[in-house]
C-alpha cells in the first residue's frame, strides 16, 4: 500500500471511531458497533479506488455488502480526505459528484444529478450535511457551509461559512464580525 492511503486510512479512521484507545476499539468490534461497520465500510470504498490488482474486486465486493447492510450507495473516486458518515440509512453519491475534504454526512442524504443533465455538484472542504438534505443538480458549495436538515439545494451557494436551509435551500450568512456592546 503506497503510504498516502495509509495516511489517509489513519485520518478516516480517528475522524469516524473518534477515540483512538485499543479498549475503546476493542469494544466497537467485539459489539459490532454501527461506527465500526461504517468505518469498515469507508476503507473498502478507499481500498476499491486505490488497488490496481485483483484485491480491487475484493474491496468492491466487501464495500457493496457492507453497503446494502448500511443503506450506502457511494461510488467514484471524487472524494476529498476525511469522509464522515455518522449514521446509518440510505446515502447516495453520483461518482461523478465532487466532495472536498472532511465532508460530513448525517444520513438519509443525496447528492446527485437533476435528472435532466449529468453534470454534478462540487462541495467544497468541511462541508456539514444534516439528516435528509439533498444536494441535486450542477451546483456548486463553498467552503465551511453547514447545510440544514431537511435541505434541498438546487442552487449554488459561494458564501464560505454559511448556511443553507429550507425547501428549496436559501443561503443565511453568519456574522462573526458583530460584536454586542455591553
Amino acid at each position: 500500500m503506497p503510504p498516502n492511503i495509509k495516511t489517509l486510512l489513519a485520518y478516516e479512521r480517528k475522524r469516524n471511531l473518534g477515540n483512538e484507545r485499543i479498549l475503546h476499539v476493542a469494544k466497537l468490534i467485539v459489539t459490532r458497533h454501527p461506527a465500526w461497520i461504517r468505518w469498515k465500510y469507508i476503507k473498502h470504498l478507499r481500498l476499491s479506488e486505490h488497488c490496481k490488482s485483483i484485491k480491487k474486486y475484493y474491496h468492491l465486493w466487501h464495500k457493496n455488502i457492507l453497503g446494502l447492510k448500511l443503506g450506502y450507495e457511494i461510488t467514484g473516486t471524487n472524494i476529498g480526505k476525511g469522509l464522515t458518515l455518522y449514521h446509518n440509512g440510505p446515502i447516495v453519491i453520483n461518482g461523478n459528484s465532487i466532495l472536498g475534504e472532511n465532508v460530513t454526512f448525517h444520513g438519509d442524504n443525496c447528492v446527485g444529478n437533476d435528472g435532466k443533465t449529468d453534470k454534478c455538484p462540487i462541495i467544497g472542504n468541511n462541508v456539514n450535511i444534516g439528516v435528509g438534505a439533498k444536494i441535486i443538480g450542477d451546483i456548486k458549495i463553498a467552503d465551511n457551509v453547514i447545510v440544514g436538515a431537511g435541505a434541498i439545494v438546487v442552487d449554488s451557494f459561494n458564501v464560505p461559512g454559511g448556511v443553507l436551509v429550507g425547501v428549496p435551500a436559501k443561503g443565511i450568512v453568519k456574522n462573526t464580525d458583530f460584536v454586542e456592546d455591553l
